[in-house]
C-alpha cells in the first residue's frame, strides 16, 4: 500500500458479468481511455462524465467477486479504493444473482468510503416472478440504493442525480456486520495497535483490525514482526475456540448478514418454473452438443469475418496503397527529393502503413463478433463446455478462463493463471495457454489464408485456431503423465442470465480493441517494415550464382534456411526463415517482414507500372477505382455467403500483387504453405510471452517452453509436409521427427519443472 492524494474521482466496482461495463460505456459515452494499471497487465479504463457543469473521472475496476486481495484483479481494485481515496464508489449489482453479489458489497460498506448501490438487470429480475423492496435494501445498507438497466438505460437519470447530490448528502454506510462474539473480541483487542497504521492510509480502524486477523497479506506487509505475530495468536485462539479458520468465521458473518436481507427483501409474486436463460443452457450445455455448437460459432465467426471483410481489404488496399505510396510518392518528387528517400518514405513508410490498413478490416469484424459473444453472455459458457475437456486433461475448468484471454493476448493470459489456487494447475496452464492462437497471429492467418486460399480464407483460420486446441490436449496428456501428475483443482463458477447486447456496448468493446491493434501491432508492423527495409537494402556481396547482390539479411536467410528444409522451405524463400525470428519479437512483425523484404521486388515493379501507365496520378481517380473495387468484391462476397458450397477447389491464379506473387514464387505448393502456418502457430511466443512465463514460473521453465514449442513446430511441420509430399527422402525426415517426439517426452520425464 502507498499513499496518494485524493483526486476527483468515482469507481465503479462489481461482479464480472453484472453490467458494470455497459454502466460504464452509457454513463461515459465516446469519452473514455484504456491502457494498463501501472505495473500490471490488468486492463484499465477511466472515461469522463459531465454533470451539472462539473466532470468526474468513472473508473471502471476490474470485475471481482470480493477484495481479499489473493488475485491480481483484486489487489488493483483494493489498491485503488484505498491509495487514490475516490469520492465515490459505485457499486454495480446484478438483480438476478442479489446474494452471491451482496458480498462484495458488505465488504465495499466496511471501507467507510461513499457509495451508491445500483441495482442492474431489473428488466430480467421482473421476468421471473420476483420483487425487491429497493426502500428496505437500502435501509438495510445505510446507502442509496438504486433500480436500473443498464443495457436499456433506464434509472440512470436517477443514478446521475445522485452523483451531482453527493456533496449534499453523506452516502457513506453504517451498516454493520454481526460477526461473531469471538471476532469481535478480536477486533477490539487489536484496534489500538493498529490505529497509526489505519490514519497513516485514511482507512476504517475496524476493517484495517479484520483484515489483520484474517492474514490479509498485504495488511501484514505494512505491520511490525511482534504484530504479526500477535495476529498469529489471535488466529489460533479463534481457531482453538470454533474449531474454524478466521477467513470462515468472517466470511460466515457476512453471509448470515446477507441471507437475513434477502429474506426481507425478495418476494415471490408467481412461479416460474423456467427462465429463458435456463431453457438456451439446456440446448447449448448439452454434453453431447455444447462443444460441436461452440465449434460451429467459431467456425461461423472467422469464415464471415473474412468474408465480410474481403471488399474493405480490397478497398483499403487500393486507398491507402494509392495515398500513401502512389500519391506521397507524387510528392515527394514535386520537392526533387533524392530518389532514395522516396523509396525510403514512399514504398518504405508508405507501403508499411498501406499494408497495416488492409488487416483493419477482418480484426475488427473478429472482435466484433468475439465482443457479441462476450456481451451476450455465451463466452462464460465456453468454460463449461470445455470442463469435461479440462479434467480429461488434468485441469479444472478454470484453467479454460486463461486460455480465453489467449485469444487476444498471450502476455494477460499468462498473467491471468495467477488466479489459480493450485500451483500446478497454474504451471500447467501456462504451458498450454500459447497454443491459443493469440491476436497478433490473426494478420499472419489472414494473410496466407486470403492469398492462398481465397475460396475458403474462413475455414483455414478456424481449422488452424482447432489445430492449437487438439495439440493443447495432447500436450496436457503428455505433462499430466510426466511432470505435472496430480490432481486437477475444484471449479465452480455462476453463470449470467443470456441478454441481448447493446449496439452501444459492443462497438465501443470493438473499437477498444481494434485501436489497440492499430497502435501496438501497427507499430510493430511498420517500425518492423522500415528497419529490414534499410538492412535489405545495403548490399554485402555480389552473389554469381544469382546475378544479384546480398544483403546481410539474404545471407542469415539462405544460412539457416536449411534447418527448416525437411518442413518445405526451399533455399529461395530464405524470407520465410528470416520471418520467423523477427515473429519472435511480435507475431505480427511477420507480416511487415515478408513486406520489407519484398520491398526491391516492389519497387521495381512500381517503377514499371508507371513507365506503363501515363495517366496523371489524382485523388479522384482514387477514389473511383478504390469504390469500383470495393462494390466488385461486394458482390462477390454476398455471393458466397448465399451460396457457400460455390468455392470449388483453390486455384493460384495469376495476380497484381507483389507480394503475393512473390509468395507463389517461392512457396511452390499448398502444403508449403500449410506447413509454414503450423510451425508459426506453434513455435516458440514472442519475448514479452516468454518474460511473462519466466515472472510467473522462473527461467527454467520458461526455457523448457520456448525449447519444447519450437521442437514441437518443426516436428508437426515435417510431419505433415513429408506425408502429404511422400518422397525418397520423406522416410528418413518422418522418422526424424517420430524420435525426436518420444524423446520430447523422455525430456519432460527426467526433468521436474513443477
Amino acid at each position: 500500500m502507498t499513499v496518494s492524494q485524493k483526486s476527483k474521482k468515482i469507481a465503479l466496482a462489481g461482479n464480472p458479468n453484472c453490467g458494470k461495463t455497459t454502466l460504464f460505456n452509457t454513463l461515459t459515452g465516446s469519452k473514455q481511455t484504456v491502457g494498463n494499471w501501472p505495473g500490471v497487465t490488468v486492463e484499465k479504463k477511466t472515461g469522463i462524465i459531465e454533470l451539472n457543469n462539473e466532470s468526474y473521472e468513472l473508473v471502471d475496476l476490474p470485475g471481482i467477486y470480493s477484495l481479499t486481495a489473493y488475485s491480481i484483479d483484486e489487489e488493483v481494485a483494493r489498491n485503488f479504493i484505498i491509495n487514490e481515496s475516490p469520492d465515490l464508489i459505485i457499486n454495480i449489482i446484478d438483480a438476478t444473482n442479489l446474494e452471491r453479489n451482496l458480498y462484495l458489497t458488505t465488504q465495499l460498506l466496511q471501507f467507510r468510503k461513499p457509495i451508491i448501490v445500483c441495482l442492474n438487470m431489473m428488466d430480467l429480475i421482473e421476468k421471473t416472478g420476483v420483487t425487491i423492496d429497493i426502500k428496505l435494501l437500502s435501509h438495510f445498507l445505510h446507502c442509496p440504493v438504486f433500480p436500473i438497466s443498464a443495457s436499456k438505460k433506464t434509472g440512470i437519470n436517477d443514478l446521475k442525480t445522485a452523483i451531482i447530490n453527493k456533496e449534499k448528502s453523506s452516502y457513506v454506510s453504517k451498516a454493520k456486520i454481526p460477526y461473531d462474539e469471538v471476532i469481535c473480541k478480536e477486533i477490539q483487542y487489536i484496534r489500538p495497535e493498529l490505529k497509526v497504521i489505519a490514519e497513516k492510509y485514511n482507512v476504517d480502524l475496524d476493517w484495517l483490525s479484520l483484515k489483520f486477523i484474517e492474514n490479509d497479506p498485504l495488511v501484514l506487509k505494512e505491520v511490525s514482526k511482534e504484530l504479526r505475530d500477535i495476529a498469529l495468536q489471535i488466529r489460533e485462539r479463534i481457531h482453538k475456540h470454533t474449531g474454524m479458520q478466521a477467513e470462515i468465521m468472517t466470511a460466515d458473518g457476512r453471509y448470515a448478514f446477507i441471507k437475513g436481507i434477502c429474506r426481507e427483501i425478495l418476494k415471490k409474486v408467481h412461479y416460474d418454473k423456467e427462465n429463458s436463460s435456463d431453457k438456451i443452457d439446456k440446448f447449448l450445455l448439452h454434453p453431447l452438443v455444447g462443444l460441436p455448437i461452440f465449434m460451429l460459432v467459431m467456425y461461423i465467426m472467422f469464415s464471415f469475418s473474412i468474408t465480410l471483410s474481403g471488399p474493405f481489404i480490397e478497398m483499403f488496399d487500393i486507398f491507402f496503397g494509392g495515398l500513401f505510396v502512389d500519391g506521397f510518392k507524387v510528392v515527394l518528387e514535386s520537392i526533387n527529393l533524392p530518389f532514395w528517400s522516396v523509396t525510403f518514405l514512399a514504398d518504405g513508410v508508405g507501403g508499411g502503413l498501406q499494408t497495416v490498413s488492409t488487416f483493419i478490416p477482418p480484426i475488427f469484424f473478429i472482435f466484433l463478433f468475439l465482443s457479441f459473444l462476450e456481451d451476450s453472455g455465451y463466452m462464460a459458457r465456453v468454460a463449461f463446455i470445455m470442463d469435461k475437456f479440462m479434467h480429461w486433461l488434468g485441469l479444472s475448468g478454470k484453467s479454460i478462463i486463461p486460455m480465453v484471454v489467449g485469444f487476444g493476448c498471450t502476455v494477460p493470459a499468462i498473467m491471468a493463471t495467477r488466479t489459480l489456487e493450485n500451483k500446478r494447475d497454474r504451471l500447467m496452464t501456462i504451458m498450454l495457454v500459447p497454443f491459443i492462437s493469440c491476436g497478433a497471429k490473426i494478420p499472419v492467418y489472414v494473410m496466407f489464408a486470403v492469398y492462398f486460399f481465397p475460396k475458403n480464407p474462413g475455414l483455414i483460420i478456424f481449422v488452424l485456431y482447432l489445430t492449437g486446441i487438439i495439440l493443447a490436449l495432447i500436450t496436457g496428456q503428455i505433462l499430466r503423465r510426466t511432470s505435472f501428475k496430480g490432481k486437477a483443482g475444484d471449479f465452480v463458477m455462476e453463470l449470467p442470465a443470456y441478454h441481448l447486447p447493446t449496439l452501444n456496448g459492443v462497438l465501443m468493446h470493438t473499437w477498444h480493441r481494434l485501436k489497440d491493434f492499430i497502435l501496438r501491432a501497427g507499430q510493430t508492423i511498420l517500425l518492423v517494415i522500415i528497419i529490414l527495409t534499410m538492412i535489405n537494402a545495403v548490399p554485402v556481396r555480389y552473389n554469381q550464382d544469382t546475378g544479384q547482390d546480398d544483403t546481410i539479411l539474404n545471407i542469415i536467410g539462405q544460412t539457416i534456411t536449411p534447418v527448416f528444409r525437411p518442413m518445405g522451405i526451399e533455399k529461395d524463400n530464405w524470407p520465410a526463415t528470416v520471418a520467423l525470428f523477427t515473429g519472435l519479437f511480435a507475431k505480427e512483425a511477420i507480416v511487415g517482414s515478408f513486406e520489407a523484404l519484398y520491398s526491391d521486388v516492389k519497387i521495381k515493379d512500381d517503377i514499371n507500372i508507371e513507365n506503363e501507365n501515363e495517366e496523371k496520378w489524382t485523388f479522384k481517380s482514387l477514389i473511383n477505382e478504390s469504390v469500383q473495387q470495393f462494390w466488385v468484391e461486394f458482390t462477390s462476397a454476398l455471393s458466397s455467403i448465399i451460396n457457400p458450397f460455390s468455392g470449388g477447389e483453390e486455384e493460384l491464379e495469376e495476380t497484381d500483387n507483389v507480394i503475393l506473387r512473390e509468395h507463389q514464387k517461392r512457396f511452390k505448393n499448398i502444403h508449403q504453405v500449410i506447413a509454414y502456418l503450423l510451425f508459426i502457430l506453434i513455435y516458440a511466443p514472442c519475448v514479452a510471452a516468454i518474460a511473462a512465463a519466466k515472472k510467473e514460473a522462473g527461467t527454467k521453465f520458461a526455457v523448457v517452453q520456448v525449447i519444447y514449442l519450437t521442437i514441437l513446430a518443426w516436428i508437426i511441420s515435417t510431419l505433415y509436409y513429408n506425408v502429404m509430399v511422400f518422397e525418397v527422402l520423406s522416410v528418413l525426415w518422418i522418422s526424424i521427427a517420430v524420435v525426436m517426439f518420444f524423446g520430447v517426452i523422455m525430456m519432460f520425464k527426467k526433468i521436474k519443472i513443477n
